[in-house]
């Protein structure tokens, strides 16, 4: 999936001036276990991913770390805290397998959305996905039981299982890996269908 193709879907419409745009892009590659911005830092790009799976992390005063959400291809993400030009951004960016797309800055973005209705569009949806996400994800955090979030992984995003480490989907979850341990030996027990 490329750039352009989702910019245009969120557009609704052919994106005349991209290749303007496309020359502020900027190719990125990572291996795994890279950090592709750090909580604290001043950076403001957004990324669209191509190749890969990504998380977005917050690490506690103590050093323990929590997953805010995971990013897989064909997605756009972004520390809206980097938005303002004194912030930084309140998460990190973290590869959990080698990963590749483009990143390009917020500013230039933002730009475009001032002058032009079609990327004001993408702009408006781009801004609402990731309320939406984040809605959701407070949701299954303050709402959902550890089993409930297991599940929901399994039914929804099942490719997760096998692309996350137990310690990484732990952390997703919001729980430890003997937590998680615990959650799968009950589940087996109840269903013989294997996971």
């Amino acid at each position: 999936m490329r750039l352009r193709d989702v910019l245009e879907h969120l557009a609704g419409a052919p994106l005349t001036d991209y290749e303007d745009f496309a020359r502020r892009l900027e190719p990125f590659r990572a291996n795994k276990g890279e950090t592709l911005f750090s909580q604290g830092q001043r950076h403001p790009y957004a990324y669209f991913l191509r190749q890969g799976l990504v998380k977005l992390c917050y690490v506690t005063h103590s050093g323990t770390e929590r997953t805010k959400s995971l990013l897989q291809e064909g997605q756009l993400f972004a520390s809206l805290g980097a938005l303002r030009p004194e912030a930084v951004c309140g998460f990190s960016a973290v590869t959990l397998e080698p990963v590749e797309g483009e990143r390009f800055p917020l500013g230039a973005f933002l730009e475009r959305m001032e002058k032009n209705l079609l990327w004001e569009r993408i702009g408006r949806k781009f801004f609402q996905e990731l309320a939406f996400r984040k809605e959701r994800r407070e949701y299954q955090l303050l709402v959902l039981s550890a089993p409930e979030r297991y599940e929901q992984v399994i039914q929804e995003c099942p490719e997760l299982l096998q692309r996350l480490s137990q310690a990484e989907l732990a952390r997703f979850i919001g729980i430890t890996p003997v937590a998680l341990s615990r959650i799968r030996g009950r589940r087996s027990r109840r269903s013989p269908v294997p996971e």
